[in-house]
């Protein structure tokens, strides 16, 4: 294997984009030869991993849908606010947006109203060691709890418990979200129980 390419299998752990392998200078065609040659895999269009591993779900999506945000389940899920199985990938992306393929790629899109697009945007790392796009623990428990999102009320409720056993949750935030994002009296009753 080139160098360059096992450095870069090595600094995205053990995902390598086309785009980001194109960045460096490695061409597709290389990439394509060490498929062939039986050294990497070809999971998706345009992604690559050491033969016999497997891509960074999260990451390969959050590079090749650039402009898409975890949010919701899916954000609970890295957040570690939830206990259900990632079956689908919630990103939420700015009004206007549109992409063909999303669903190839087991992705739900939300479509945020600009204003908010990047309200509560941070940076998450994956279990395999890769930083992506992710709402905070704040804006994805509002999102979980706006009423015209239907989530599941027992992974609301769940959501909400993790929350509060969190050592970085802060309320002030989270009433500030509750209110710019206009979740709802639900939300805020069910915040009012928990908090006694």
């Amino acid at each position: 294997m080139p160098p360059e390419v096992k450095r870069l299998l090595d600094k995205y752990h053990g995902t390598l984009m086309l785009k980001v392998a194109k960045e460096h200078g490695i061409q597709q065609k290389t990439l394509d030869a060490l498929v062939n040659n039986a050294v990497l895999d070809k999971d998706y269009p345009g992604v690559y991993v050491e033969s016999g591993d497997f891509a960074d779900p999260f990451y390969f999506r959050a590079v090749k849908f650039s402009r898409g945000i975890f949010s919701h389940e899916t954000a609970l899920y890295l957040h570690d606010m939830t206990d259900e199985l990632i079956d689908r990938y919630i990103m939420s992306f700015p009004r206007g947006y549109h992409n063909a393929n999303l669903s190839e790629y087991f992705i739900v899109p939300r479509i945020v109203n600009q204003r908010f697009y990047e309200f509560g945007v941070t940076k998450i790392e994956t279990l395999n060691g890769n930083t992506v796009p992710v709402y905070d623990a704040e804006r994805t428990l509002c999102d979980i709890w706006r009423k015209s999102y239907k989530a599941d009320p027992s992974v609301k409720i769940k959501a909400l418990n993790a929350y509060f056993e969190r050592p970085d949750r802060d309320f002030n935030k989270l009433a500030n979200y509750a209110q710019v994002l206009k979740v709802g009296n639900e939300f805020m009753t069910a915040l009012e129980v928990k908090i006694g």
